[in-house]
């Protein structure tokens, strides 16, 4: 089982979405036997053979994009890109199985279309390597929620045990996974819309815990110290108000 013959004498440093790292154990655990441990536990939600491989794949093609060098045509009066890294160019268009021709014009020009016409626009370095990223991140999301599917096909009560007598009794457990808060040194509108998304469980939470049941203790008489807390309406309010 072949991943990719690309993949043979790389480490970490080979890629540069991930980079150099001086850390190579995270809890007595060096990178190639977490990949032993990952391998095996895909394998108890049914990801073996030819699915885990396509797994893989997808993972090295992300990589792979990471690695392709755009640089302005210097015959070029526009500037329009060009990929220089013809090697890591032909290797990425081997793990897809299309042509490197192919790859290079989808990363490197836009079609428009204008009523019955279109027209091939020349991208600059800027925009072909966002159109590169774009394209890994759009890989490594569908990978992710394609891994996802499996695990709850393998998890799923129904799918295991339908037909059984107590097939009708299965519970549900329910995981809430919410967005911690960001502060880069650079921070753009996704950290806004995160960090204001934050605030506004926050600001449920308090109203929940504390304001509501104050609220209900002194509408049936109850005596019950004053519950200081943490107010932040006036960070939604930056957002939501006016001025927002």
């Amino acid at each position: 089982e072949e991943i990719w013959s690309g993949l043979a004498d790389t480490d970490q440093e080979s890629f540069s979405y991930v980079g150099y790292s001086e850390l190579d154990t995270i809890e007595g655990l060096k990178d190639q036997d977490r990949f032993h441990k990952t391998v095996e536990s895909l394998a108890l939600v049914g990801v073996t053979g030819e699915k885990k491989l396509i797994l893989f794949r997808a993972i090295a093609i992300v990589l792979q994009l990471g690695n392709l060098v755009l640089e302005p045509d210097p015959e070029d009066e526009d500037a329009r890109a060009v990929i220089s890294s013809r090697e890591e160019l032909k290797d990425l268009a081997e793990i897809m199985g299309v042509e490197s021709e192919m790859l290079e014009a989808a990363f490197l020009i836009r079609t428009m279309r204008a009523r019955n016409e279109e027209f091939k626009v020349p991208l600059n370095v800027t925009q072909a390597k966002d159109s590169c990223d774009a394209f890994a991140k759009e890989i490594y999301a569908k990978a992710f929620l394609w891994l996802v599917r499996c695990i709850n096909d393998a998890t799923c009560a129904e799918n295991n045990y339908q037909g059984t007598p107590v097939s009708s009794n299965f519970g549900t457990i329910g995981l809430l996974d919410i967005f911690g808060f960001e502060s880069f040194e650079t921070n753009r509108f996704e950290q806004l819309c995160i960090n204001y998304a934050n605030e506004k469980l926050q600001q449920k939470f308090t109203q929940d815990i504390f304001s509501s049941v104050q609220n209900e203790y002194e509408a049936e008489g109850i005596e019950l110290g004053e519950i200081r807390y943490d107010d932040n309406t006036d960070v939604l309010d930056l957002v939501e108000g006016r001025s927002g």
